[in-house]
Order: structure tokens, then sequence, then C-alpha cells
């Protein structure tokens, strides 16, 4: 009614005037008031040029284009719509477009939509003849709001996610201490015993949940793993004892027997060839008897523990004594010794033992190398800041690659591998020699280790510490 009642006006001529002021304040009153108002609660609806952007309604606000109006979301509004007026056709739901701009720093959601407004622009009596106009229908709505509630739930969720942490870290940490300290017992206990103490128990108060399961199976795992080393520690203490003993009670009656077999070689009752050859070889064979019983004596004194002779001893000075030794039985080949041109090479050892080993070394590569005038075999001394070292090497066959993983263990005596060896040469050999040397070495703290290939003789390198590191005080 208030649209209509000022819609009809004419100038001095008699012409019609076109009401605009009019339609802003229908505009206002149909469309900007009830939709800022709840529940709606816009903050401003505008009407636009569609061309330019300028506002048209309500008075309040015609003029230049609101501060929130971006040129760029007009274009893509009219470019849906099409620029021509006769192709405006205002269809809400696919021509309108929406983003978010800023007032004064506040975030404000924008909406653009294409819209048709409509004037008089005749009049005649008792008639109103009204002409379509596109525009643009700007409506925005302020984001404070939101986003104090986005703050203000940010920050509420930060807040409950911190107390969250401190109660969780106020009681995960005692709980987890507790549970922390309980593994740690369970690791030192496990550290223990793979150090050597068999004996060491977690012992945890019995619970039901896991790590006290746990500590509960590694105990009872423990108790079985001594008992059983307890039980294999007291039958190689019998083995080592048996061995011992029955060692010590055959050399009385091998050292009788070989001393009637010298007496009937002295005094021999018959020239038959035969009992002649009988005779030599029942002396060998008890030669040899006593030999291994001697060896295995000398095993068994180190299994059960023999205190070491230590003192200074000029490890060339031994060498030079061993290779001389041996050099009474090497006929034509060729036995030397080479020092390291640093003068004395003095270690605290065994001064026997040692001499055992370069003994031991010398004989096995006499007796298994090369038995022609070309054969040698070659000691040699050297050092470092804390060991001694000291090879004995041979260009012989060689050890096979079989027989080399081996050759350390007690009673393993290697195949022939050239005809250049003895026949017998097997037979002459205990297969306790180098079991015997690697002994000594490691009681020494030291290492023995043997290198070779097929054909090409063999090397074994004799490391000794420089001070005393035996691994026990008794061997």
């Amino acid at each position: 009614a208030a649209y209509d009642a000022e819609v009809v006006k004419h100038d001095a001529m008699g012409n019609c005037i076109t009401p605009i002021p009019a339609y802003a304040n229908a505009f206002q009153t149909m469309l900007v008031d009830p939709l800022t108002q709840s529940p709606a609660h816009l903050s401003s609806v505008t009407l636009l040029d569609y061309q330019t952007g300028e506002a048209i309604a309500p008075l309040t606000s015609s003029g230049p284009p609101p501060p929130e109006f971006q040129p760029a979301m007009l274009v893509r509004l009219t470019q849906k719509v099409g620029y021509k007026a006769t192709n405006w056709r205002p269809v809400v739901a696919l021509r309108s477009v929406f983003y978010q701009a800023s007032d004064n720093g506040v975030p404000v959601a924008v909406a653009l939509i294409a819209y048709e407004y409509r004037i008089p622009t005749s009049c005649g009596a008792n008639k109103v003849v009204y002409t379509q106009y596109p525009a643009v229908l700007m409506v925005t709505q302020s984001l404070a709001t939101t986003q104090m509630t986005q703050h203000t739930f940010a920050l509420n969720l930060a807040l409950s996610v911190g107390a969250l942490f401190l109660v969780g870290f106020a009681i995960g940490v005692p709980v987890t201490g507790v549970q922390l300290r309980r593994l740690s017992r369970i690791t030192q206990a496990a550290r223990q015993i793979a150090a050597g103490n068999l004996q060491q128990r977690v012992g945890l108060p019995p619970r039901t949940d896991e790590i006290g399961e746990l500590a509960q199976h590694f105990d009872e795992m423990a108790a079985n793993t001594e008992e059983a080393f307890a039980r294999q520690h007291a039958s190689e203490e019998r083995v080592r004892q048996f061995i011992a003993d029955a060692s010590h009670e055959l050399r009385t009656p091998l050292t009788s027997v070989r001393g009637y077999l010298d007496v009937l070689a002295r005094h021999p009752v018959s020239q038959d060839p035969d009992v002649q050859h009988n005779l030599a070889a029942a002396r060998q064979e008890a030669a040899r008897m006593s030999r291994i019983v001697a060896d295995l004596l000398t095993l068994a004194h180190f299994d059960t523990g023999r205190p070491l002779d230590l003192a200074p001893t000029d490890l060339g000075e031994l060498a030079g004594e061993a290779v001389d030794q041996a050099r009474l039985v090497a006929g034509e080949r060729q036995v030397t010794v080479v020092g390291d041109g640093g003068g004395k090479l003095l270690a605290v050892v065994d001064r026997d033992r040692i001499k055992q080993v370069v003994l031991v070394l010398l004989d096995n590569a006499l007796k298994y190398g090369r038995h022609d005038a070309g054969a040698q075999v070659r000691v040699s001394l050297g050092r470092t800041a804390t060991t001694a070292i000291m090879t004995v090497a041979d260009n012989g066959p060689g050890i096979s690659a079989v027989d080399l993983p081996h050759i350390f263990a007690r009673f393993y005596r290697a195949a022939a591998v050239s005809p250049m060896m003895e026949a017998d040469a097997l037979v002459h050999g205990s297969g306790l020699g180098l079991a015997i040397a690697r002994a000594i070495v490691e009681a020494h703290g030291g290492t023995i280790t043997a290198q070779s290939d097929a054909g090409h003789g063999a090397t074994f390198t004799l490391t000794l510490p420089l001070s005393p590191k035996a691994k026990s005080p008794v061997v």
C-alpha cells in the first residue's frame, strides 16, 4: 500500500515521474527489515547494479559498491546469467555466487543473487505500468559470532586436551615408572645371567599381570638353566678327574713295561729277527703310549687347574732354543728363526709351557711338511703395543679345507695330503699336540690360529699379551 500510494506522480509538464524512492522504501520494508531481523539475522541486504555493482537500494546504502563487494564475483554471476538484460532470467538456485570477504577485519559471508525489480515507467488514470530491471541482490552475514565460537571451541579443545594430557601424565608416569622398573629388573637379571651369574633371579612378588608372569617364567628358566649347567659341570669334572686319575695311574705300569723292554733289548733272549722286530715294535708302542698318557695328563692338569709359572721371558731366545732342537731331527731341511729387529721381545709367560707350544708347532711342520732338501720351516717374531706375535710357517703340502676347522680338536688327526709325507706319519701322532698348544696359549690370555691353502704350506700364528692377562690364575 505504501508502495502504490507513491508510484503515480507527475512533474510540472504532466509527465510521469519514476518513483525510485518509493521502490527503495518498499525494498527496505519488504526485504531488508525481515531478513536482517530475527530469525534470519542477516547483516545487510543491498540491491546492486548488475553491471557496476553500485548500490541502488535501500537509500541508506545507495551509492558506491559496499566494502564487501568483489567485482570478480559479479563477473562470475553475470557470466552465469548473460550480460544482456533480455537474457536475464533470475533463477536464484542456479544464479548465485558465494564467497567470504572482510569488513574492517571481521570475516563476512557474502551471497550475490541474480534479481529483478520492477518500477513504474508510465502512469495514467487508475493504471500503473511496471518495467522489470536486472539487478543483483547482495546479502551479507557477519561471521564474527561464528569466528568467536570457533575460537572458543578451539580454546576449549586445547584446554581439554592439555588437561587430559596433564591428568594422563600425572597418572601415567608413576604407573609406567613402576612397570619400567620391573622390566629393568628383568633386563638386569638377564645381563647377569648372560655374564655367567646363573644364580641371579628377578625376584618380583607373584602377580597375575603380563610382567609378573614374565618375571616368574624367567626365574623358572634361570633355575632350570642353572641346574642343567650344574649337571653338565659335574659331569665334566668327573670326566676330567677320571682322565687325570687314569693318566696318572697308567704312567707307572707303562714306565715299568718300557723298563722291561729296555732290559730285553740289552740282553736279548733270542737272536731271531722276528723276535727282535717284535721287541722293537713293542718298545715303540710303549713309548707312544707313554707320550699319549703324558699328553692326557697335561690336558687334565689344564682342565682341573694348575698354576702358571709366569716370569719375564725373551721370546726370541726361547724361539732360538726351540729351533736348535728342531734342527737335530730336521736333517737337510732348513729351520730358521727371524726376529723383528726391535731387540729383545719380552713377555710375562710360563717359559716351559710356551716353549712346549713352539716345539709342537715345529714338530708338526717337520712331520707333515716336505721331507726333501727344499723343505723350509721359518719362525718369525713380531710385536704390537700390547702383544707379541710368533708365526711358524712351512712350505709343505698344507692343510686341506676339510681338516683346517678341526685341527685344534683333541685326538683329531688330519689325513696325509702329499706323497712326500711319511707313509706312517699319522701313526706317530696322538692328535693331542695342537689341543695342548691351544690350551696353553689360551691360559695365557692369547690366541693361536692356523691358515693354509692346500699345496702352499701352512702358517700358525701365536699371539700373546706382553703383560700377564691369563683368563684365570690357574689353568
